[in-house]
């Protein structure tokens, strides 16, 4: 009751936590495999490193301010983490999932197995789509 989004105080200690962050996380992987894919390797890590941290962080983050407390957070991160807290999802991501390397991307983290990175290292082979991965697989 009058709660902030994402907060959950009457959850016991260890449950919601990991998904919070967990759903902060994966779109932070998401938008560093995204930024990979765009030779944006300075963004990528960032997105990659406060992933990692938020992850490894034991209890759910329930604010970007909160959040710059972790190493691997920065200012822009916490600004991030405020927008999918408050909306449950990341504009910028949004916006991104247009791109036709996005939708390769997305279209490869289909198959059970395959995440972010692993989608970005197939497209890196030419691998775009699931007709292409089952062709490639196929061919040995």
């Amino acid at each position: 009751a009058g709660a902030s989004p994402g907060a959950t105080p009457d959850s016991p200690e260890g449950i919601a936590p990991s998904s919070d962050n967990d759903h902060l996380a994966s779109i932070f992987e998401q938008m560093g495999a995204i930024k990979k894919l765009q030779k944006d390797t300075f963004r990528a890590t960032a997105y990659q490193k406060a992933a990692a941290a938020l992850r490894a962080h034991p209890s759910a983050v329930v604010s970007g301010k909160e959040a710059r407390g972790i190493a691997g957070i920065g200012k822009g991160m916490a600004e991030r983490i405020d927008k999918v807290l408050e909306s449950g999802h990341l504009p910028e991501l949004e916006e991104l999932k247009r791109d036709t390397d996005v939708v390769a991307l997305r279209e490869l983290q289909l198959v059970h197995g395959v995440g972010a990175v692993r989608a970005g290292a197939l497209i890196g082979q030419g691998i775009r789509t699931l007709d292409g991965l089952r062709a490639a697989v196929a061919g040995g």
